[in-house]
């Protein structure tokens, strides 16, 4: 798979990964992007309104931590060279505001009524900076930097 062009492959002709050049944006994208959407998925695991419970965990969220994990074992065999960490880094440069926009704007009334409501249990604010706390070190650990960011650091700048 790796071996073809990422255009040749049809399952990723869509709306979400539109603008993504090569296989390292594919798999930034796989191992990021699909973790934002996991991190939302998580969120209706426990939601107020037992059909959506039900349906995120028995399948939704399992389908997603298989991208996921994917995407990053696409980014982690990369890393291992030189090279495939100057790739990466590059594709982690042009992406990372892309996949934090995916959490939605932190003053969005939709959010703030899906906790008040008990179908979240955080805002986007709140979950964008979970997760940007919780994948720092991921990246660090593969030899990647976000800009303005440090592990140590899970403010978004």
């Amino acid at each position: 798979m790796l071996e073809q062009h990422f255009l040749e492959r049809p399952y990723y002709a869509n709306e979400l990964v539109r603008g993504v050049r090569n296989w390292m944006e594919r798999g930034i994208f796989s191992f990021l992007g699909e973790a934002v959407v996991l991190e939302h998925l998580l969120e209706f695991e426990t939601c107020s309104y037992a059909p959506f419970s039900e349906i995120f965990v028995r399948q939704i969220i399992k389908d997603e931590h298989v991208h996921v994990a994917h995407g990053f074992r696409i980014v982690r065999d990369a890393c291992r060279s030189p090279e495939g960490r100057i790739e990466a880094q590059a594709a982690l440069d042009r992406l990372w505001s892309h996949v934090l926009a995916l959490f939605g704007r932190d003053d969005s009334r939709r959010s703030q009524q899906y906790v008040k409501r008990g179908l979240r249990k955080t805002t986007n604010g709140e979950l964008r900076k979970a997760f940007v706390h919780k994948t720092l070190p991921k990246l660090t650990a593969l030899g990647l930097l976000v800009p303005g960011m440090t592990a140590a650091s899970a403010e978004v700048h």
